[in-house]
């Protein structure tokens, strides 16, 4: 994005709770909860979102033990409305096979980030991304022969996030966000320095290229030659424009990025 921020309005919505977090599974059993969890999600209303990962944690404070140093699944889950229908709603997920630990619960809203469970301090980490168009059963079994079980990847995760919902519709202002169409969004994240970590990566977002689809999210996007991609062409004419009127010396790295 081009600009400095001087000033920010939030609008806030009554959300003093909500119910989701992370449940956990062997990795042992991805392909089975990856195929429930694909069917399951296009079933959801608007009051829910969801996205699962496959991780590999490394024994350090903080990682419960029964996720260390394996293959690990989670799906993570949030759901805004009445908590009972939102426990109705994630029933299937509990059932599709043996659960390692189930942080799936009432919760108040000022622990919304237990649900991706982030670390809290900087890390120096690789990642790629893209989105997707669809994922169906062909695209979950060409990125689990790249990360699953076996696979031997050096990914310390694997993501793929539900799209859909408001992100899909035209907000009240015009943006510069292009992505709206996407279905799901991937992602990857490595240590950085890890042999081989970019060549996976790059080898991962071949494998699911027959999905791969639309504008990039900027957000999301690591490399400057890649941004062109994150617009479209009125979109892209718009912001070129904007640098030009207020940034013409380049202050901005947006800027070169862009090849104003």
């Amino acid at each position: 994005m081009l600009g400095i921020v001087t000033a920010i309005e939030f609008d806030l919505v009554p959300q003093p709770t909500f119910y989701g977090g992370s449940l956990w599974f062997d990795g042992e059993h991805a392909a089975t909860v990856i195929d429930r969890w694909r069917r399951w999600s296009t079933e959801l209303p608007e009051g829910a979102t969801t996205s699962f990962a496959l991780f590999r944690l490394p024994a350090m404070p903080g990682v419960p033990p029964q996720l260390a140093e394996r293959l690990t699944l989670s799906v993570r889950y949030v759901w805004t409305g009445d908590p009972a229908e939102g426990q109705r709603w994630f029933a299937a997920m509990r059932g599709a096979a043996p659960v390692l630990l189930d942080d799936v619960a009432l919760k108040p809203y000022t622990d919304v980030d237990s649900v991706h469970t982030d670390p809290l301090d900087p890390l120096p980490e690789h990642e790629a991304a893209a989105v997707l168009t669809d994922f169906p059963a062909e695209a979950a079994d060409a990125l689990l022969a790249m990360t699953g079980p076996g696979s031997g990847s050096p990914q310390v995760l694997v993501e793929v996030r539900q799209m859909g919902g408001a992100v899909a519709r035209p907000g009240a202002h015009e943006s510069a966000f292009c992505a709206r169409d996407a279905a799901y969004a991937l992602l990857l994240i490595g240590i950085a320095g890890t042999p081989g970590i970019e060549a996976h990566g790059e080898a991962v977002l071949k494998a699911l290229a027959p999905w791969t689809g639309g504008h990039r999210m900027p957000n999301f996007t690591f490399a400057a030659a890649d941004y062109l991609d994150a617009y479209d062409a009125p979109t892209l004419a718009r912001l070129r424009r904007a640098i030009r009127t207020y940034d013409p010396r380049g202050v901005m790295a947006i800027g070169r990025a862009l090849d104003v």
